[in-house]
């Protein structure tokens, strides 16, 4: 069974495949070295604990793992449109300017200006050129719009 691509850019993907070697190499061996340290000392709390931390982890791993064999990176052409991977500046009638980065869902973080070409503005701003009128409709059901200050 094929599984949907994982857009991301280049930078997502460097900080995921940092995260699965700490993971592998620092964090999953560290708690196996405890554990081993404490057998036959009994399996109290402290015990249960790290076995339960190490589970996370490999889960986190095997999370990773299927994230990153699945990745497309985004990789705009410049050609003056927005696009998936695109940084784009927005101007909003009552905010001021924003600066969004398009990316895919998984890399998203509207707090540092990450937004998923899946949410209604992502979808909106795709395609559009600096000068551009781009219009979206929020999940409350509000008519937005901002002009497009440059594509990057």
């Amino acid at each position: 069974m094929k599984r949907e691509p994982v857009l991301m850019t280049p930078a997502g993907v460097m900080v995921l495949e940092g995260e699965l070697w700490d993971l592998r190499y620092r964090l999953i061996p560290e708690i196996a070295d405890q554990l081993r340290d404490m057998r036959g000392v009994g399996e109290g709390g402290e015990y249960r604990g790290l076995l339960d931390e190490q589970l996370r982890l490999r889960e986190r791993l095997a999370e990773l793992q299927l994230l990153l064999g699945n990745v497309m990176v985004l990789e705009p052409r410049p050609n003056g449109r927005a696009q998936p991977g695109s940084w784009v500046v927005l101007r909003h009638d009552d905010s001021g300017e924003e600066h969004y980065r398009l990316v895919g869902t998984a890399e998203a973080d509207p707090a540092r200006g990450y937004l998923s070409i899946s949410s209604p503005l992502g979808r909106a701003a795709i395609g559009h050129r600096s000068g551009d009128e781009v219009r979206w409709r929020s999940p409350d059901g509000a008519v937005h719009s901002a002009v497009v200050v440059e594509v990057g």
